[in-house]
């Protein structure tokens, strides 16, 4: 454990361990004990969170603030009232784009409000 920097480690005797986990396997004499070794770094757990999130079918959607949430009663479904931002400096790029006789890529067109259904 220490090699691969976790801190902490006790080997704990028979006793100890039966004092910290009584339902243990009968024939157990000793156990490595590591409090250390379950700690995550917040941010690296939350980007893996929405990794596993979109290898699992859900759609990222960011540059949203969530101004309304409701539930439809009768199907389950909550209705999310949405407001969509984009940084100023994009915005402008995209206008001098346009001005210039070009179309603006991607088909870019500012949304200032939609809404999204989820399902229960």
């Amino acid at each position: 454990g220490e090699t691969n920097g976790v801190q902490n480690l006790k080997i704990l005797s028979k006793d100890e361990l039966f004092e910290m986990e009584p339902a243990v396997n009968p024939s157990a004499i000793a156990a490595l004990y590591s409090p250390d070794a379950g700690n995550v770094i917040p941010y690296e757990y939350a980007i893996a969170l929405a990794e596993n999130a979109v290898d699992n079918g859900v759609e990222v959607r960011i540059r949203r603030e969530v101004v309304d949430i409701t539930k439809d009663n009768e199907s389950g479904e909550f209705i999310l009232r949405v407001k969509h931002w984009e940084p100023k400096s994009y915005i402008d790029s995209r206008k001098t784009y346009a001005a210039d006789g070009g179309e603006t890529p991607n088909g870019f067109q500012k949304v200032l409000h939609g809404c999204v259904l989820v399902s229960t």
